[in-house]
């Protein structure tokens, strides 16, 4: 860090300082004007500068305190005692050598430093999920006429000005209701703006759930199946009482119930019915695993979801042969091989449960 003072002949060392890549930062003010204040103001001679300082720092004014002298469109006041100090922070030249840098001195007590200002902070996100919590899928449901339409309409204006490229304008099947180019990212833009509006919405196997409170929640299907969007009532599908959505899967599920609902085998071969834990050797049985909530009820597919795994604890193999159910992750192809007992598990959202059957 290299201080440098005016002397009595400021114009030859604005020379020398411009030679090193420091500039005077009064804007807007004369040079000669600004000459002649500091002649009378300034004793210390300096004809060079000892090193050169780099362009890419930009010099930082430093000003003692004192009684204040400004001129029309100075960035900075000149002191009317006392010389005026200029800090220029100096870089090592990019060839040869790592880069060092001086030390920083301290300011001077009185002295007045420009800083910059605080950061603007980030908005903090909105909170994930609903604030109004939580509903049920057991709600009735029916065609009671919309309440929330206005604001599904909103949303979806929203959209196509905000993202005219999900849609093909010069395509309409009837005024506002465009071609659809993504109808996932449609659905989803949608539920977006609603909830940016304060309400929760969420996908449906049927549309999208839009509520406002939890006494009702309602339905709406944003694209028809020939790809163009609907508009005005004809959105509306129904609404439940009281809210549907969302749901707690985990919660809702009770227990898994696991077991044969078909079988076959092959002829003049004895088979067991349906819903028993046992298959005859040679026959081939249909399982299938079905959340259960507290009432003994199935808990929807919308609710618990596509996931689904299964295990074989016992029997695998020599006992039994399991296989894929083709398209339906839900159920399994049970071959009977031979007499014994078997295992067969599957977990839903954390929830598990067994059948322990028997080849006969």
């Amino acid at each position: 860090m290299s201080v440098l003072a005016f002397t009595w002949d400021p114009v030859k060392v604005a020379t020398n300082l411009r030679k090193h890549g420091v500039w005077i930062l009064q804007v807007g003010v004369p040079a000669r004007e600004i000459v002649r204040e500091l002649q009378t103001e300034t004793t210390q001679a300096v004809d060079e500068v000892p090193s050169r300082p780099s362009r890419a720092s930009a010099p930082t004014l430093i000003v003692p305190r004192a009684p204040w002298r400004t001129y029309p469109g100075m960035m900075k006041p000149i002191a009317n005692r006392g010389p005026l100090l200029v800090l220029v922070s100096t870089l090592a030249a990019c060839s040869g050598g790592s880069p060092t840098s001086a030390p920083t001195p301290a300011p001077s007590a009185g002295a007045v430093v420009a800083t910059p200002a605080p950061a603007l902070a980030a908005p903090a996100p909105r909170p994930a999920g609903c604030a109004l919590g939580n509903g049920t899928y057991k709600a009735p449901c029916g065609r009671e006429g919309p309440r929330l339409l206005p604001e599904v309409e909103g949303a979806i204006d929203r959209l196509v000005k905000s993202r005219p490229t999900l849609f093909e304008l010069t395509t309409e099947a009837a005024p506002g209701r465009y071609r659809v180019l993504d109808q996932a990212a449609v659905e989803q833009g949608v539920i977006d703006n609603l909830t940016a509006s304060g309400l929760c919405a969420q996908e449906n196997v049927g549309g999208i759930e839009v509520k406002n409170t939890n006494s009702f929640s309602e339905t709406y299907k944003i694209v028809e199946s020939s790809g163009f969007l609907w508009r005005g009532e004809d959105l509306y599908r129904k609404t439940c009482t009281p809210a549907a959505f969302p749901v707690d899967a985990t919660a809702a599920i009770a227990r898994i119930r696991v077991a044969f609902y078909e079988m076959s085998c092959g002829r003049g071969a004895s088979q067991q019915p349906p819903g028993f834990a046992a298959i005859n050797a040679g026959c081939r049985g249909a399982l299938t695993a079905s959340p259960k909530d507290s009432d003994e009820d199935d808990v929807p597919a919308a609710v618990h979801g596509p996931d689904i795994s299964w295990e074989i604890e016992d029997g695998g193999g020599f006992i039994v042969q399991v296989g894929d159910y083709p398209g339906v992750p839900f159920n399994k192809l049970v071959y009977g091989r031979a007499p014994g007992g078997f295992s067969i598990c599957a977990t839903v959202k954390g929830v598990r449960g067994c059948m322990n059957g028997r080849v006969l």
